[in-house]
């Protein structure tokens, strides 16, 4: 009867067969990156502009706020200038017809442009009016560290409120912006001059490193579905930033990040500036001066 017997691997065959393994893997890895690897695209929102509340808009809203003033049993040294410059305008004022008095407002600012800074009790009531259109400027850089090339052609910013899910405000990037406009805060910029270009999406290859500055502007509503039925308002909000490709599938998620809406920022927006803000300055600052 013949006995089996085995025979432990010496040191050397062991280092063929660890040879052997590491060859397989190494030539795995390759063919990964060469051959499977997709594109990676990687982002963050570092800082935020909200954008002053577009020329049209405020001057519709800037109507409805005199009207409000006039009609107030009090009306303001401003509001009484106005109809005192126009007969028709103080009669009006005086019967209280506010449709009326609004066209005949409208005419008279076409013939004589108005003048008129409402106290922030009067805009208070018009926040979230969509009217106020509250966009943002978000300059971001993409990183492709994958193998392949990725083309982005929509970017979707979606704005959650914290502890409520369910409150969602979404935006989009139709233009891009011009940034040397924005920061050209000493001079009177009209809001077409500030576009750079419309954005028609974007192509990154393997290693490559795309700045852009998208504009995004508010969507309400999509395939008779409300996304929201106001402006956004003053609170608490998770960001993140979605970029979707030729297929519709989406190929760059940011990482979400807090950000903090104060109605002053708002506010800020209907005077004609925008509202910077950065996100991380704090805790770097923090942290450079405690090294």
């Amino acid at each position: 009867m013949n006995e089996v017997t085995t025979k432990a691997l010496t040191i050397q065959e062991w280092g063929i067969i660890i040879a052997l393994f590491i060859s397989f893997a190494s030539l795995f890895i390759v063919v990964y990156k060469e051959f499977l690897q997709n594109f990676k695209l990687n982002t963050s929102v570092d800082q935020i502009f909200m954008m002053r509340v577009p020329a049209t808009n405020k001057q519709s809203l800037l109507v409805d706020m005199i009207l409000d003033d006039l009609l107030f049993d009090a009306p303001s040294k401003q509001a009484k200038a106005i109809i005192s410059a126009d007969e028709n305008l103080s009669k009006l004022a005086t019967s209280g017809n506010r449709e009326k008095l609004k066209l005949d407002l409208i005419e008279y600012s076409k013939r004589s442009p108005i003048t008129y800074s409402p106290p922030d009790l009067i805009i208070d009531a018009y926040l979230s009016d969509d009217r106020f259109g509250s966009s943002f400027y978000i300059p971001l850089i993409v990183y492709n560290s994958g193998r392949k090339f990725a083309h982005i052609t929509s970017l979707v910013l979606v704005a959650e409120r914290q502890g409520n899910r369910s409150k969602k405000w979404a935006f989009t990037a139709f233009v891009e912006v011009d940034q040397e406009k924005i920061l050209a805060r000493d001079k009177i910029q009209s809001d077409l001059s500030r576009i750079s270009l419309t954005f028609s999406g974007f192509a990154i290859g393997p290693g490559e490193t795309k700045r852009i500055d998208p504009w995004f502007t508010p969507i309400h509503s999509i395939k008779n579905i409300t996304i929201s039925k106001e402006n956004i308002q003053p609170g608490k909000y998770v960001i993140k930033i979605f970029g979707y490709d030729v297929k519709g599938e989406k190929a760059l998620i940011s990482e979400p990040v807090q950000f903090t809406l104060e109605k002053k920022n708002i506010l800020e927006t209907f005077t004609g500036s925008e509202s910077a803000h950065y996100l991380r300055i704090d805790e770097n600052l923090e942290d450079a001066l405690q090294n």
